[in-house]
């Protein structure tokens, strides 16, 4: 659920920042390999084990994702989306810090501007 959810999440930011640039929508991102993966592993495998004939190096196999890896497949995937998804809200705080010339969850100190020997503060 948490690795779905944060898909869902990085998806809607990366519509919203798309229709705010007035850029193409983004039909697919990089937080879906890992469910594109799984999903083909899992509906695949059972199909070469019917026609095993034609592909003997399946014979036999178990999907990929089962049994014990399932958990570490599951931990990747929720790191993966983490760890994109924490990048996407960064550089989008910063950018928009920059652009507005603002800190976030600071305040920003006042410039001394010197003129005619005297230091004054500039707001």
């Amino acid at each position: 659920m948490l690795y779905l959810g944060i898909v869902f999440a990085y998806t809607v930011g990366t519509i919203i920042i798309a229709h705010v640039a007035k850029k193409d929508f983004p039909y697919w991102n990089i937080t879906f390999l890992p469910l594109i993966a799984g999903l083909a592993d899992v509906y695949i495998t059972p199909f070469f084990r019917e026609y095993s004939q034609y592909a003997t190096f399946l014979m036999g196999r178990e999907p990929y994702i089962s049994g014990e890896y399932v958990l570490a497949s599951v931990l990747m995937a929720f790191g993966l989306s983490l760890g994109v998804y924490g990048g996407f809200v960064m550089d989008c705080i910063f950018t928009m810090c920059d652009y507005l010339d603002i800190n976030c969850l600071t305040v920003k100190k006042k410039r001394s501007v010197q003129q005619d020997g005297k230091t004054t503060k500039r707001s």
